[in-house]
């Protein structure tokens, strides 16, 4: 089993951080502001030939929490990348959980000083099935779009159990379950070492 760290620079990622955010589609989001903005500045990922099927699987896990940042800020239930990473009930539940944040008017923004981070584990894999876990430092502000209110500034910590399917040669989530949650930066990042 091996253990892949892929933590993103803080400005870059965040799930979100209240209860209302600890469904699979609360990964993480882009900072942005009405005067300035935060492009994504991730590396490109390198040709599939040469990563092997574990990479494979680490990599839909990080497109998984990467696109979860481009259509949740604002939130953007038609942004087609919801569908690269996810399939099945999980794309269902994202597409209808981004669809609520546009009409509740919300966003999720990682703050200035975020301490946003997560930890992907392969747990099994076989040619067509992953199992992986997740371990999140979740920090980001739910924001009230209308005026920039921030209405949730919560830390939490998360465990995911993230099962992916190869679909057409390609790795998408297809079950994310939170396992634990703790309050704060505590559980499983103590638990690694983090």
């Amino acid at each position: 089993m091996l253990s892949v760290a892929l933590a993103l620079a803080c400005a870059v990622t965040a799930c979100g951080g209240s209860r209302a955010n600890d469904r699979e589609d609360a990964g993480p989001h882009l900072v942005t502001t009405p005067t300035t903005s935060t492009t994504l500045d991730l590396p490109a990922q390198p040709p599939a030939e040469a990563r092997s099927k574990e990479g494979d699987v680490l990599a839909a896990v990080e497109g998984f929490l990467r696109t979860t940042i481009s259509v949740n800020d604002p939130p953007d239930p038609d942004h087609q990348d919801l569908a690269l990473y996810r399939t099945g009930a999980v794309l269902e539940h994202a597409v209808t959980a981004v669809t609520q944040n546009r009409l509740l008017g919300l966003a999720y923004r990682l703050p200035a000083a975020s301490s946003y981070s997560h930890v992907a584990t392969v747990q099994s894999l076989t040619d067509e099935r992953a199992v992986v876990r997740i371990c999140v430092v979740d920090d980001a502000l739910q924001i009230a779009l209308a005026d920039g209110r921030v209405l949730n500034a919560a830390v939490a910590t998360k465990l995911f159990e993230t099962g992916l399917r190869r679909i057409d040669g390609r790795w998408k989530v297809a079950e994310n379950a939170l396992l634990d949650r703790w309050e704060g930066v505590t559980g499983c990042v103590a638990s690694q070492g983090s």
